[in-house]
């Protein structure tokens, strides 16, 4: 029996406090999962306690889409002594899905104190609920809630709490770290230790094993008892209660390419499938996750860099401990002033631009191009992870291209009244004209968007203004757009905005300024001079 991988993205890492997820988020979340061929997706705990709170449409959805992957249900025991009276209970069969997870208690204070039963009662609740399910013939996984703490506590109770729920059909047994405080000799020995225990006593109901990362350990923890178990849980982005939980992307990178073990998932496609969890639940991906983030293989010092030139075509694993390409991910040569001349020649390489050392045309640029990279760093522009960034620095600085979109002047007005917002953008500049003359056009246009804000107004007026004369930026799309500090200074910080798009690739530009909206206008603009550049670089700057 393979490693079963179990996701629970959507239900445990919608438990952290940052994450937010409409409904259909949650649904097209899903299918990105599914699509990965998971072998188990947890989509939630329906209930109609308090109202419906969805779930029902939404397991209806996913159980119509899924086509790689197990849908699970997720709920709890019942103290009911008889579980078909229990709604709660039933809502989770009612969804629909033929594979549920059941929790229950395994540390008596948590009986005790939260359920008010007995410990013995407690036992006869995990054994009554597991054979409920079981007997309307679901697939079913016992989750040991706070296991690690709870065996620590009194190893025996414990141990019984896993006898009942095999007795009573569960098919597989899961140990939860939930508070997530287990050091991993501990661990390790734990698992063990009910493994063999088990055995003794004639249940070879496969382990499984659900790590929260209180203690940084999640990861440690489940890579640790691999010869005792056939399930591990995680989250794809590691989000989730707290700490979070294990990160599915960390630990498939390391199961599957760095141990060599067989995985059902499409791990070419994990950096996407990373990025997508993260975007969908409503955060920013993390640049530097083991494997799948952007900078996790990117190379910033001049030796590193240097190093890795010198290796040639494979020379990666001279500062890289494996292929990114491996897991879809890619290096990234980061351009900043700390990486000299064989940081830009790296940079410029992946742009296409030929460079050696003593190369005239780089001697001739370097200076000017540092100068205005120091002043974009100054500025808290923060580009070095920012390819398309650096397209638009080499075509300035080697190629002697203007800014082909330049915004002169600029007004922005929102307002807001009965909860809809109402925006007005208005701009002047300049737009080429002709591309074999380098002629430009002067342009002043007005845009406004009843019930939006102002960065949508900004994109129309740029796409009907640039889209007029250029038809290949009709299908410019922004998919992300997040703002941090660049500059602290309490009210007067400087902003920065980075833009995701979509052009038939996906790449960011960045912008910076004092306002937050002029910040994502030099990032939108941006966007748009990197598609007409390239197109007039590569000749395929049509004119409409």
């Amino acid at each position: 029996m393979t490693l079963k991988i179990y996701d629970t993205t959507l239900r445990d890492g919608g438990q952290a406090a940052e994450v937010s997820l409409s409904k259909s988020d949650h649904i097209a979340l899903f299918k990105v999962l599914d699509s990965f061929h998971l072998d188990y997706i947890e989509v939630g705990w329906p209930t109609s306690a308090g109202g419906d709170n969805g779930m029902k449409e939404i397991f209806k959805e996913c159980l119509n889409s899924a086509k790689y992957s197990k849908v699970v249900a997720f709920g709890s025991t019942s103290k009911d002594k008889n579980p078909e009276n229990d709604q709660r209970l039933n809502d989770v069969l009612d969804a629909g899905a033929q594979t549920i997870c059941l929790f229950g208690k395994t540390w008596i204070p948590h009986a005790d104190l939260q359920l008010k039963i007995t410990p013995e009662e407690n036992l006869e609740v995990i054994g009554r609920s597991v054979d409920y399910i079981r007997k309307k013939g679901r697939e079913t996984i016992y989750d040991a809630e706070h296991f690690f703490d709870g065996f620590k506590d009194n190893k025996e109770y414990a141990l019984e709490t896993l006898v009942r729920a095999a007795r009573a059909g569960a098919q597989t047994l899961v140990l939860c770290d939930t508070n997530g405080g287990t050091m991993t000799d501990d661990f390790k020995e734990i698992v063990r230790e009910i493994f063999e225990r088990l055995e003794e006593k004639g249940i070879d109901t496969p382990l499984g094993v659900h790590t929260h990362n209180d203690c940084g350990l999640a990861l440690a923890n489940g890579l640790s008892v691999l010869k005792y178990i056939k399930q591990i849980q995680g989250t794809m982005h590691g989000k989730g209660e707290r700490a979070g939980n294990m990160s599915l992307a960390a630990f498939l990178g390391n199961y599957s390419i760095k141990m060599g073990n067989p995985v059902r998932v499409d791990i070419q496609r994990m950096k996407e499938v990373y990025e997508s969890s993260c975007r969908l639940s409503g955060i920013a991906p993390d640049l530097t996750h083991p494997f799948v983030g952007k900078l996790a293989f990117a190379h910033r010092g001049g030796v590193h860099v240097d190093a890795l030139e010198k290796g040639g075509e494979n020379g990666g694993f001279l500062y890289q401990h494996m292929q990114p390409e491996l897991v879809g991910n890619s290096q990234i040569s980061l351009l900043t002033t700390l990486g000299g001349k064989a940081g830009v020649i790296k940079a410029a390489r992946e742009h296409g631009y030929k460079f050696e050392k003593g190369d005239s045309k780089l001697l001739d640029a370097i200076g000017p191009l540092f100068e205005h990279l120091r002043k974009m760093e100054d500025e808290g522009a923060q580009i070095a992870w920012l390819p398309a960034m650096h397209f638009l620095l080499f075509a300035e600085h080697f190629d002697g291209l203007p800014k082909l979109l330049d915004i002169k002047d600029s007004e922005v007005y929102t307002s807001k009244a009965n909860g809809k917002e109402r925006s007005n953008f208005y701009c002047k500049g300049t737009i080429l004209k002709d591309s074999r003359e380098m002629r430009f056009d002067e342009f002043e246009d007005i845009v406004t968007v009843p019930d939006d804000g102002p960065i949508r107004a900004v994109d129309l007026l740029l796409k009907k203004v640039v889209g007029e004369r250029f038809p290949i930026v009709k299908n410019l799309e922004i998919a992300d757009y997040h703002t941090s500090i660049a500059k602290s200074n309490g009210a007067a910080s400087t902003v920065r905005t980075v833009i995701d798009f979509k052009n038939g690739e996906l790449f960011e530009t960045s912008g910076v300024d004092k306002n937050k909206v002029y910040s994502g206008i030099a990032a939108l603009e941006a966007g748009y001079n990197y598609v007409l550049t390239k197109a007039l670089k590569e000749g395929k700057l049509l004119k409409a």
